[in-house]
């Protein structure tokens, strides 16, 4: 996994802080029907946007994107928060 976070200028949301969040997997196998009960699940050309529910608004705007062709996960977040919350889903996955 490459995690890449960056909070530069620092900019805040309310009381969080906003801060470019991102992680990229490779080598995945999962199902997206058990990612149904916490994400919002749309596809298109072989992508799928896999948005977590209660944490896909402002100022969190938790997505992942996986690609069936490259089969990689491209997990994104705003704030920390978000992103956090996101790798403790995914982290109790057996998706790799």
């Amino acid at each position: 996994m490459l995690t890449i976070v960056a909070s530069h200028p620092v900019v805040y949301s309310g009381d969080h802080e906003m801060r470019i969040c991102q992680a990229y997997d490779d080598y995945l196998n999962f199902d997206t029907k058990k990612l149904e009960k916490d994400f919002e699940i749309e596809s298109r050309d072989g992508v799928y946007k896999l948005s977590l529910r209660h944490w896909t608004e402002n100022p969190h705007f938790a997505i992942a994107y996986f690609d069936t062709i490259e089969n990689c996960l491209l997990r994104t977040a705003f704030t920390y928060e978000g992103f956090t919350n996101s790798l403790k889903l995914w982290n109790n996955m057996d998706w790799h």
